[in-house]
Protein backbone atom coordinates (compact mmCIF):
# COMPACT_ATOMS: atom_id res chain seq x y z
CA UNK A 1 0.00 0.00 0.00
CA UNK A 2 1.52 3.53 -1.06
CA UNK A 3 1.16 5.68 1.98
CA UNK A 4 1.97 9.74 1.91
CA UNK A 5 1.69 12.54 3.22
CA UNK A 6 -0.28 16.01 2.04
CA UNK A 7 1.80 19.57 2.70
CA UNK A 8 0.85 22.99 2.35
CA UNK A 9 3.19 24.64 -0.38
CA UNK A 10 5.14 27.38 0.64
CA UNK A 11 6.19 30.06 -1.73
CA UNK A 12 9.64 31.80 -2.06
CA UNK A 13 9.59 35.40 -1.45
CA UNK A 14 9.49 37.48 -4.29
CA UNK A 15 12.37 39.96 -4.72
CA UNK A 16 11.83 43.77 -3.77
CA UNK A 17 11.45 46.46 -6.37
CA UNK A 18 13.20 49.30 -6.57
CA UNK A 19 11.87 52.14 -5.99
CA UNK A 20 12.18 55.12 -9.00
CA UNK A 21 14.80 57.60 -7.65
CA UNK A 22 14.03 61.24 -8.05
CA UNK A 23 15.20 62.87 -10.75
CA UNK A 24 15.23 60.03 -13.11
CA UNK A 25 14.13 61.43 -16.66
CA UNK A 26 12.98 57.97 -18.18
CA UNK A 27 9.19 57.72 -17.77
CA UNK A 28 9.39 54.33 -19.79
CA UNK A 29 11.26 52.87 -17.37
CA UNK A 30 9.09 54.35 -14.25
CA UNK A 31 5.84 53.10 -16.24
CA UNK A 32 7.65 49.21 -16.72
CA UNK A 33 7.99 49.00 -12.92
CA UNK A 34 4.95 50.08 -11.98
CA UNK A 35 3.21 47.76 -14.29
CA UNK A 36 5.82 45.12 -13.17
CA UNK A 37 5.13 45.93 -9.60
CA UNK A 38 1.66 45.69 -9.76
CA UNK A 39 2.19 42.36 -11.82
CA UNK A 40 4.07 41.53 -8.57
CA UNK A 41 0.80 42.56 -6.44
CA UNK A 42 -1.93 40.65 -7.93
CA UNK A 43 0.78 37.33 -8.35
CA UNK A 44 1.25 37.93 -4.61
CA UNK A 45 -2.45 38.36 -3.81
CA UNK A 46 -2.76 35.17 -5.61
CA UNK A 47 -0.28 33.16 -3.80
CA UNK A 48 -1.60 34.10 -0.28
CA UNK A 49 -5.39 33.50 -1.03
CA UNK A 50 -4.33 30.05 -1.81
CA UNK A 51 -2.43 29.75 1.00
CA UNK A 52 -5.28 30.85 3.31
CA UNK A 53 -7.29 28.38 1.50
CA UNK A 54 -5.16 25.55 1.88
CA UNK A 55 -4.70 26.63 5.73
CA UNK A 56 -8.35 26.99 6.30
CA UNK A 57 -9.47 23.45 4.57
CA UNK A 58 -8.93 20.35 6.86
CA UNK A 59 -5.41 19.09 5.89
CA UNK A 60 -5.24 15.21 6.89
CA UNK A 61 -2.41 14.54 9.16
CA UNK A 62 -0.02 12.42 7.67
CA UNK A 63 -0.18 9.03 6.96
CA UNK A 64 2.62 6.70 8.75
CA UNK A 65 5.77 6.37 6.29
CA UNK A 66 5.31 2.23 6.73
CA UNK A 67 2.64 -0.29 7.90
CA UNK A 68 3.24 -1.09 11.54
CA UNK A 69 5.36 -3.74 12.47
CA UNK A 70 3.49 -6.75 13.77
CA UNK A 71 4.07 -10.15 14.54
CA UNK A 72 1.50 -13.24 14.88
CA UNK A 73 1.08 -16.02 16.53
CA UNK A 74 -0.90 -19.47 15.62
CA UNK A 75 -4.09 -19.69 15.96
CA UNK A 76 -5.65 -21.43 18.90
CA UNK A 77 -8.80 -23.46 19.90
CA UNK A 78 -11.64 -21.43 22.06
CA UNK A 79 -15.41 -21.64 22.61
CA UNK A 80 -16.89 -19.11 25.15
CA UNK A 81 -16.09 -15.43 25.76
CA UNK A 82 -13.03 -14.01 24.04
CA UNK A 83 -9.56 -14.78 25.70
CA UNK A 84 -9.21 -12.16 28.58
CA UNK A 85 -5.53 -11.04 29.74
CA UNK A 86 -4.59 -11.02 33.71
CA UNK A 87 -4.32 -7.51 35.20
CA UNK A 88 -0.82 -7.65 35.20
CA UNK A 89 -0.48 -8.33 31.67
CA UNK A 90 1.44 -11.92 32.52
CA UNK A 91 -0.72 -14.60 31.97
CA UNK A 92 -4.18 -15.26 28.99
CA UNK A 93 -7.23 -17.22 30.48
CA UNK A 94 -9.11 -18.82 27.34
CA UNK A 95 -12.26 -21.45 27.93
CA UNK A 96 -12.13 -24.41 25.59
CA UNK A 97 -15.64 -25.88 25.83
CA UNK A 98 -15.47 -27.17 30.05
CA UNK A 99 -11.69 -26.34 30.34
CA UNK A 100 -9.72 -23.12 31.59
CA UNK A 101 -6.42 -23.11 29.78
CA UNK A 102 -4.14 -20.30 31.39
CA UNK A 103 -1.04 -19.34 29.31
CA UNK A 104 1.80 -17.31 29.16
CA UNK A 105 1.00 -13.75 27.09
CA UNK A 106 4.47 -13.89 25.66
CA UNK A 107 4.91 -17.06 24.80
CA UNK A 108 1.97 -18.41 24.83
CA UNK A 109 2.23 -21.82 26.70
CA UNK A 110 0.10 -23.40 28.27
CA UNK A 111 0.81 -23.16 32.11
CA UNK A 112 -2.12 -24.99 33.56
CA UNK A 113 -5.57 -26.67 32.70
CA UNK A 114 -8.63 -26.78 34.73
CA UNK A 115 -11.46 -28.82 34.34
CA UNK A 116 -15.02 -27.46 34.81
CA UNK A 117 -18.39 -29.12 35.05
CA UNK A 118 -19.96 -27.39 32.25
CA UNK A 119 -19.69 -24.90 29.76
CA UNK A 120 -18.15 -21.83 30.34
CA UNK A 121 -20.01 -18.63 29.61
CA UNK A 122 -17.44 -15.88 31.51
CA UNK A 123 -14.07 -15.91 32.66
CA UNK A 124 -12.71 -13.05 34.88
CA UNK A 125 -9.31 -12.48 36.32
CA UNK A 126 -9.23 -11.09 40.34
CA UNK A 127 -7.73 -7.97 40.74
CA UNK A 128 -4.38 -9.61 42.05
CA UNK A 129 -3.98 -11.57 38.84
CA UNK A 130 -3.33 -14.79 40.46
CA UNK A 131 -7.27 -16.50 40.76
CA UNK A 132 -9.57 -16.98 37.59
CA UNK A 133 -13.17 -17.13 37.95
CA UNK A 134 -15.58 -19.13 35.67
CA UNK A 135 -19.07 -18.94 35.63
CA UNK A 136 -21.12 -21.78 34.03
CA UNK A 137 -24.79 -20.15 33.90
CA UNK A 138 -26.38 -23.35 32.80
CA UNK A 139 -26.01 -25.26 35.93
CA UNK A 140 -25.89 -22.16 38.35
CA UNK A 141 -21.86 -22.87 38.68
CA UNK A 142 -19.11 -21.08 39.42
CA UNK A 143 -15.40 -22.41 40.09
CA UNK A 144 -11.98 -20.56 40.93
CA UNK A 145 -8.97 -21.89 39.93
CA UNK A 146 -5.07 -20.40 41.18
CA UNK A 147 -2.16 -19.40 38.57
CA UNK A 148 0.31 -20.10 41.52
CA UNK A 149 -1.05 -23.45 43.19
CA UNK A 150 -2.36 -26.11 41.16
CA UNK A 151 -4.26 -27.89 44.22
CA UNK A 152 -6.68 -24.55 45.29
CA UNK A 153 -9.94 -24.95 44.06
CA UNK A 154 -13.65 -23.37 44.81
CA UNK A 155 -16.45 -24.36 43.77
CA UNK A 156 -19.81 -22.27 44.12
CA UNK A 157 -23.26 -24.05 43.52
CA UNK A 158 -26.59 -21.98 43.26
CA UNK A 159 -28.34 -25.15 43.43
CA UNK A 160 -31.95 -24.37 42.04
CA UNK A 161 -31.51 -20.89 42.48
CA UNK A 162 -29.31 -20.38 39.47
CA UNK A 163 -27.01 -18.19 38.47
CA UNK A 164 -27.06 -15.70 35.41
CA UNK A 165 -24.75 -13.17 36.50
CA UNK A 166 -20.97 -13.75 38.22
CA UNK A 167 -17.89 -11.08 38.88
CA UNK A 168 -14.90 -10.64 41.49
CA UNK A 169 -15.15 -7.68 44.14
CA UNK A 170 -12.14 -5.59 43.96
CA UNK A 171 -10.25 -7.61 47.27
CA UNK A 172 -9.97 -10.21 44.81
CA UNK A 173 -11.58 -12.69 48.04
CA UNK A 174 -14.84 -12.29 47.13
CA UNK A 175 -17.37 -13.46 44.40
CA UNK A 176 -20.66 -11.59 44.02
CA UNK A 177 -23.38 -13.88 41.99
CA UNK A 178 -26.91 -13.26 40.94
CA UNK A 179 -29.71 -15.58 40.87
CA UNK A 180 -32.19 -16.11 37.96
CA UNK A 181 -35.06 -13.39 37.75
CA UNK A 182 -32.93 -11.39 40.10
CA UNK A 183 -34.03 -13.15 43.32
CA UNK A 184 -31.25 -12.03 45.14
CA UNK A 185 -27.48 -11.28 45.00
CA UNK A 186 -25.14 -13.07 47.00
CA UNK A 187 -21.47 -11.84 48.41
CA UNK A 188 -19.23 -15.22 49.12
CA UNK A 189 -15.76 -15.21 51.34
CA UNK A 190 -13.13 -17.45 49.75
CA UNK A 191 -11.62 -17.26 52.69
CA UNK A 192 -13.90 -18.23 55.75
CA UNK A 193 -16.87 -19.94 52.80
CA UNK A 194 -19.50 -17.62 54.64
CA UNK A 195 -21.69 -15.40 52.38
CA UNK A 196 -23.87 -12.24 52.78
CA UNK A 197 -27.46 -11.62 50.67
CA UNK A 198 -28.13 -8.50 49.05
CA UNK A 199 -31.50 -7.72 48.69
CA UNK A 200 -33.70 -7.26 45.10
CA UNK A 201 -30.77 -6.44 42.58
CA UNK A 202 -32.78 -4.53 39.62
CA UNK A 203 -30.00 -5.38 37.13
CA UNK A 204 -28.00 -9.00 36.34
CA UNK A 205 -25.30 -6.95 34.26
CA UNK A 206 -21.74 -4.55 35.02
CA UNK A 207 -24.58 -1.75 34.57
CA UNK A 208 -26.18 -2.70 37.74
CA UNK A 209 -22.81 -3.25 40.30
CA UNK A 210 -20.17 -0.65 40.71
CA UNK A 211 -17.62 -0.38 43.37
CA UNK A 212 -15.84 2.58 44.49
CA UNK A 213 -12.40 3.44 43.15
CA UNK A 214 -10.86 2.49 46.32
CA UNK A 215 -13.43 -0.88 46.24
CA UNK A 216 -14.04 -0.21 50.13
CA UNK A 217 -17.58 0.55 49.06
CA UNK A 218 -20.47 -1.32 46.59
CA UNK A 219 -23.04 0.53 44.95
CA UNK A 220 -26.11 -1.55 42.98
CA UNK A 221 -29.13 -0.66 41.62
CA UNK A 222 -32.14 -2.48 43.38
CA UNK A 223 -36.25 -2.03 43.00
CA UNK A 224 -38.88 -2.17 46.00
CA UNK A 225 -42.53 -1.45 44.95
CA UNK A 226 -41.39 -0.22 41.62
CA UNK A 227 -38.97 2.34 42.76
CA UNK A 228 -35.68 2.57 42.30
CA UNK A 229 -33.16 2.80 44.56
CA UNK A 230 -29.28 2.87 44.86
CA UNK A 231 -27.53 0.76 47.91
CA UNK A 232 -24.36 1.82 49.04
CA UNK A 233 -22.75 -1.47 51.10
CA UNK A 234 -19.22 -1.66 52.63
CA UNK A 235 -17.67 -4.71 51.14
CA UNK A 236 -15.57 -5.19 54.51
CA UNK A 237 -18.56 -5.92 56.56
CA UNK A 238 -21.69 -5.84 54.49
CA UNK A 239 -23.64 -3.73 55.91
CA UNK A 240 -25.32 -0.73 54.78
CA UNK A 241 -23.54 2.15 54.50
CA UNK A 242 -26.83 4.58 52.16
CA UNK A 243 -29.81 3.46 50.94
CA UNK A 244 -31.85 6.34 48.96
CA UNK A 245 -34.38 6.69 45.77
CA UNK A 246 -33.60 7.59 42.98
CA UNK A 247 -34.99 9.96 40.22
CA UNK A 248 -35.23 7.75 37.61
CA UNK A 249 -38.22 5.97 36.02
CA UNK A 250 -36.39 2.46 34.69
CA UNK A 251 -33.36 2.28 36.04
CA UNK A 252 -30.87 1.39 33.18
CA UNK A 253 -27.57 1.55 35.11
CA UNK A 254 -25.01 3.38 37.60
CA UNK A 255 -21.44 3.97 37.36
CA UNK A 256 -19.22 5.13 40.30
CA UNK A 257 -16.96 7.94 38.84
CA UNK A 258 -13.44 7.18 38.86
CA UNK A 259 -12.19 10.03 41.47
CA UNK A 260 -15.17 8.92 43.63
CA UNK A 261 -16.97 11.66 44.11
CA UNK A 262 -19.60 10.78 42.55
CA UNK A 263 -22.39 8.28 41.00
CA UNK A 264 -23.83 8.56 37.92
CA UNK A 265 -27.75 7.00 37.47
CA UNK A 266 -29.14 6.95 33.91
CA UNK A 267 -32.90 5.99 32.95
CA UNK A 268 -33.93 3.53 30.38
CA UNK A 269 -34.38 4.55 26.76
CA UNK A 270 -38.04 4.61 26.93
CA UNK A 271 -37.80 7.73 28.73
CA UNK A 272 -36.19 11.28 28.61
CA UNK A 273 -32.01 11.06 28.48
CA UNK A 274 -32.09 11.53 32.10
CA UNK A 275 -28.69 11.09 33.66
CA UNK A 276 -28.19 12.02 37.44
CA UNK A 277 -25.33 12.55 39.79
CA UNK A 278 -25.32 11.53 43.60
CA UNK A 279 -22.90 11.51 46.09
CA UNK A 280 -21.80 8.46 47.69
CA UNK A 281 -23.87 9.34 50.72
CA UNK A 282 -27.18 9.75 48.64
CA UNK A 283 -27.02 13.96 48.04
CA UNK A 284 -28.45 14.40 45.14
CA UNK A 285 -25.89 16.84 43.09
CA UNK A 286 -26.81 17.99 39.23
CA UNK A 287 -29.46 16.18 37.02
CA UNK A 288 -29.23 16.75 33.59
CA UNK A 289 -32.53 15.60 30.97
CA UNK A 290 -32.13 16.89 27.13
CA UNK A 291 -35.55 17.48 26.06
CA UNK A 292 -34.27 17.74 22.13
CA UNK A 293 -34.10 14.09 22.37
CA UNK A 294 -37.77 13.52 23.16
CA UNK A 295 -38.17 9.67 24.05
CA UNK A 296 -35.43 8.28 22.75
CA UNK A 297 -32.81 8.26 25.81
CA UNK A 298 -29.55 6.69 27.17
CA UNK A 299 -27.76 4.06 24.94
CA UNK A 300 -24.74 3.90 26.70
CA UNK A 301 -22.37 5.49 29.84
CA UNK A 302 -18.90 5.80 30.22
CA UNK A 303 -16.95 7.69 33.01
CA UNK A 304 -13.50 9.72 31.45
CA UNK A 305 -10.83 7.88 33.28
CA UNK A 306 -10.01 10.50 34.92
CA UNK A 307 -13.62 10.94 35.92
CA UNK A 308 -13.57 14.96 35.10
CA UNK A 309 -16.81 13.77 32.67
CA UNK A 310 -19.27 11.24 31.60
CA UNK A 311 -19.90 10.49 28.49
CA UNK A 312 -23.44 9.67 26.88
CA UNK A 313 -24.23 7.57 23.63
CA UNK A 314 -27.90 8.72 23.14
CA UNK A 315 -30.33 7.40 20.26
CA UNK A 316 -30.56 10.31 18.60
CA UNK A 317 -26.69 9.49 17.31
CA UNK A 318 -25.45 12.32 19.64
CA UNK A 319 -22.40 12.00 22.45
CA UNK A 320 -23.06 14.23 25.18
CA UNK A 321 -20.01 14.49 27.21
CA UNK A 322 -21.03 16.18 30.62
CA UNK A 323 -18.91 17.84 32.98
CA UNK A 324 -18.41 16.12 36.21
CA UNK A 325 -19.11 18.97 38.64
CA UNK A 326 -21.88 21.13 36.99
CA UNK A 327 -23.00 18.46 34.69
CA UNK A 328 -24.05 20.25 31.94
CA UNK A 329 -22.77 19.51 28.50
CA UNK A 330 -19.30 19.95 28.06
CA UNK A 331 -19.11 18.42 24.43
CA UNK A 332 -21.88 17.79 21.82
CA UNK A 333 -20.76 15.03 19.53
CA UNK A 334 -23.07 14.58 16.71
CA UNK A 335 -22.99 11.87 14.14
CA UNK A 336 -23.89 13.54 10.55
CA UNK A 337 -24.34 11.52 7.32
CA UNK A 338 -21.79 13.33 6.02
CA UNK A 339 -18.57 15.27 7.64
CA UNK A 340 -18.42 18.70 5.98
CA UNK A 341 -16.42 21.76 6.64
CA UNK A 342 -15.59 23.42 8.70
CA UNK A 343 -13.35 20.69 10.15
CA UNK A 344 -9.69 19.53 10.30
CA UNK A 345 -11.01 16.13 10.44
CA UNK A 346 -9.34 13.55 8.04
CA UNK A 347 -11.66 10.82 6.41
CA UNK A 348 -10.52 7.49 5.92
CA UNK A 349 -11.89 5.46 3.43
CA UNK A 350 -11.39 1.36 3.43
CA UNK A 351 -11.07 0.38 -0.79
CA UNK A 352 -9.76 -2.92 -2.06
CA UNK A 353 -8.25 -3.34 -5.49
CA UNK A 354 -8.45 -6.91 -7.26
CA UNK A 355 -7.06 -8.57 -10.38
CA UNK A 356 -9.56 -8.83 -13.83
CA UNK A 357 -10.49 -12.25 -12.64
CA UNK A 358 -11.66 -11.22 -9.38
CA UNK A 359 -15.01 -13.11 -8.67
CA UNK A 360 -16.40 -9.27 -7.78
CA UNK A 361 -15.74 -8.27 -11.52
CA UNK A 362 -18.38 -8.49 -13.65
CA UNK A 363 -18.84 -10.77 -16.31
CA UNK A 364 -20.86 -9.91 -19.49
CA UNK A 365 -20.53 -13.08 -20.96
CA UNK A 366 -19.96 -16.91 -20.85
CA UNK A 367 -16.15 -16.46 -21.75
CA UNK A 368 -15.23 -14.11 -19.10
CA UNK A 369 -17.44 -15.89 -16.46
CA UNK A 370 -14.81 -19.22 -17.69
CA UNK A 371 -12.28 -17.14 -17.03
CA UNK A 372 -13.02 -16.32 -13.70
CA UNK A 373 -13.65 -19.47 -12.73
CA UNK A 374 -10.06 -20.76 -13.86
CA UNK A 375 -8.31 -18.05 -12.48
CA UNK A 376 -10.59 -17.50 -9.36
CA UNK A 377 -7.50 -19.18 -7.36
CA UNK A 378 -5.29 -17.05 -8.28
CA UNK A 379 -6.99 -13.68 -7.75
CA UNK A 380 -5.19 -11.08 -5.30
CA UNK A 381 -6.75 -8.41 -3.26
CA UNK A 382 -4.92 -4.88 -2.53
CA UNK A 383 -6.70 -2.70 0.18
CA UNK A 384 -5.37 0.69 1.21
CA UNK A 385 -7.08 4.03 3.06
CA UNK A 386 -7.69 6.31 0.74
CA UNK A 387 -8.49 10.62 2.28
CA UNK A 388 -11.55 11.22 1.40
CA UNK A 389 -12.63 15.29 0.26
CA UNK A 390 -15.04 17.02 1.96
CA UNK A 391 -17.68 16.74 2.38
CA UNK A 392 -17.20 13.10 2.40
CA UNK A 393 -20.63 11.19 3.21
CA UNK A 394 -20.69 7.87 5.88
CA UNK A 395 -22.97 5.29 4.40
CA UNK A 396 -25.59 4.31 6.73
CA UNK A 397 -27.79 1.36 7.02
CA UNK A 398 -30.85 1.05 4.21
CA UNK A 399 -34.10 2.46 4.51
CA UNK A 400 -36.27 -0.53 5.21
CA UNK A 401 -34.26 -2.87 6.62
CA UNK A 402 -35.03 -1.79 10.44
CA UNK A 403 -31.86 -0.40 11.10
CA UNK A 404 -30.41 -0.36 14.77
CA UNK A 405 -30.00 3.22 16.43
CA UNK A 406 -27.94 5.25 18.73
CA UNK A 407 -24.73 5.47 19.94
CA UNK A 408 -23.76 2.04 21.23
CA UNK A 409 -19.88 2.36 21.68
CA UNK A 410 -17.79 5.23 23.15
CA UNK A 411 -14.65 4.63 24.61
CA UNK A 412 -11.71 7.05 26.00
CA UNK A 413 -8.41 6.81 25.26
CA UNK A 414 -6.29 6.06 28.49
CA UNK A 415 -5.34 9.62 28.84
CA UNK A 416 -9.07 10.93 28.50
CA UNK A 417 -7.91 13.04 25.31
CA UNK A 418 -9.48 10.89 22.60
CA UNK A 419 -13.25 9.41 22.63
CA UNK A 420 -13.80 6.67 19.74
CA UNK A 421 -17.80 6.47 18.89
CA UNK A 422 -19.89 3.94 17.44
CA UNK A 423 -23.08 4.93 15.83
CA UNK A 424 -25.16 1.72 14.71
CA UNK A 425 -26.49 3.72 11.88
CA UNK A 426 -23.67 3.60 10.22
CA UNK A 427 -21.95 0.67 11.44
CA UNK A 428 -19.13 1.28 9.32
CA UNK A 429 -17.75 3.83 10.41
CA UNK A 430 -15.59 4.53 13.66
CA UNK A 431 -15.71 8.17 14.56
CA UNK A 432 -12.37 9.85 16.89
CA UNK A 433 -13.13 12.91 18.75
CA UNK A 434 -10.55 15.10 20.38
CA UNK A 435 -11.98 16.30 23.93
CA UNK A 436 -9.42 18.53 24.27
CA UNK A 437 -9.64 20.54 20.88
CA UNK A 438 -13.52 19.40 21.12
CA UNK A 439 -13.63 18.79 17.54
CA UNK A 440 -13.84 15.50 15.40
CA UNK A 441 -10.26 14.25 14.92
CA UNK A 442 -10.66 11.42 12.20
CA UNK A 443 -13.57 9.25 10.87
CA UNK A 444 -12.67 5.53 9.43
CA UNK A 445 -14.62 4.31 6.97
CA UNK A 446 -14.49 0.73 6.92
CA UNK A 447 -15.72 -2.21 4.10
CA UNK A 448 -17.62 -3.97 6.82
CA UNK A 449 -19.13 -3.42 9.73
CA UNK A 450 -17.42 -2.37 13.07
CA UNK A 451 -16.93 -5.40 15.62
CA UNK A 452 -14.70 -4.49 17.81
CA UNK A 453 -12.64 -1.22 18.81
CA UNK A 454 -10.11 -1.75 21.46
CA UNK A 455 -7.62 1.33 22.66
CA UNK A 456 -3.95 0.78 23.87
CA UNK A 457 -2.97 1.37 27.63
CA UNK A 458 -0.17 2.94 27.24
CA UNK A 459 -0.99 5.42 24.16
CA UNK A 460 -3.15 6.54 22.25
CA UNK A 461 -3.50 3.93 19.67
CA UNK A 462 -6.92 2.70 18.69
CA UNK A 463 -7.50 -0.82 16.88
CA UNK A 464 -10.30 -1.76 14.92
CA UNK A 465 -11.69 -5.17 13.58
CA UNK A 466 -14.73 -5.59 11.01
CA UNK A 467 -14.81 -9.63 10.80
CA UNK A 468 -12.23 -9.87 8.09
CA UNK A 469 -8.87 -10.49 7.97
CA UNK A 470 -7.25 -7.31 8.56
CA UNK A 471 -6.80 -5.37 12.05
CA UNK A 472 -6.92 -1.43 11.73
CA UNK A 473 -4.88 1.03 13.62
CA UNK A 474 -5.29 4.34 14.25
CA UNK A 475 -2.58 7.36 15.86
CA UNK A 476 -2.92 10.92 15.71
CA UNK A 477 -0.13 10.64 12.86
CA UNK A 478 -2.63 8.56 10.75
CA UNK A 479 -4.41 5.74 9.75
CA UNK A 480 -3.24 2.29 8.55
CA UNK A 481 -3.98 -1.53 8.68
CA UNK A 482 -2.21 -4.87 9.33
CA UNK A 483 -2.94 -8.44 7.08
CA UNK A 484 -3.53 -11.18 9.28
CA UNK A 485 -1.17 -13.46 7.69
CA UNK A 486 -3.76 -16.65 8.99
CA UNK A 487 -5.57 -18.61 6.49
CA UNK A 488 -9.64 -18.44 7.26
CA UNK A 489 -8.80 -16.42 10.33
CA UNK A 490 -11.72 -13.61 10.66
CA UNK A 491 -10.81 -11.17 13.53
CA UNK A 492 -14.32 -10.12 15.36
CA UNK A 493 -12.91 -9.18 18.36
CA UNK A 494 -10.11 -7.11 19.81
CA UNK A 495 -8.43 -6.59 23.15
CA UNK A 496 -5.07 -4.97 24.35
CA UNK A 497 -2.59 -6.57 26.68
CA UNK A 498 -2.64 -4.24 30.12
CA UNK A 499 0.73 -3.63 29.65
CA UNK A 500 -0.07 -2.02 25.88
CA UNK A 501 2.14 -3.49 22.96
CA UNK A 502 0.29 -7.35 22.56
CA UNK A 503 -3.19 -7.99 21.46
CA UNK A 504 -5.50 -10.86 21.30
CA UNK A 505 -7.76 -11.46 18.37
CA UNK A 506 -10.75 -13.51 18.45
CA UNK A 507 -12.79 -15.14 15.86
CA UNK A 508 -15.59 -17.51 16.51
CA UNK A 509 -13.69 -20.45 17.74
CA UNK A 510 -9.95 -19.06 17.73
CA UNK A 511 -7.63 -16.78 18.68
CA UNK A 512 -4.17 -15.47 17.99
CA UNK A 513 -2.00 -12.98 19.47
CA UNK A 514 -0.38 -9.89 17.89
CA UNK A 515 2.55 -8.26 18.68
CA UNK A 516 2.68 -4.55 17.23
CA UNK A 517 5.46 -2.23 17.53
Amino acid sequence: MSLGARATPSNPPLPPTPRPRPGDSNPTVRDGRRDETRERTREKSASARERDRLITSPQPPPYPAKLPSADFSETYKRTGPPPTFSPDGRYLATAVDHRCVIRDAESLEVLSISQCVEHIDRVEWSRDGDHVLCAQYRVGVVQCFSVSNDAWTCKIDEAAAGCVYARWTPCGTQIITVAEFNVRATAWSLVDRSCVVLDAPKLASADGFSFSPDGKFLAYARREACVDYVRVVSTKTWTTAADYRVATSDCAGLAWSPDGTSIAVWDAPHRDSLVVSYAPDGTLKKKYADKNEGPLGVKSARWCPDGSGIAIGSFDRRCVVLNHVSFAPALDLRHADAVRLPTTAAVYKEVEEGNPYDMEASAPDAKEAQLKALHKGEARVSARYVVQKLPAPVPTTRPGTRPKLGVGRTEWSHDGRFIATVDEKSPTAVWIWDAVDSGLAAVLLQMGDVTGVSWDPRGDRLAVVTGGERVYVWTPEGASFVQIPLPDFNAKDVAWSPTGGEMVLSDDKTFCCSFMQ
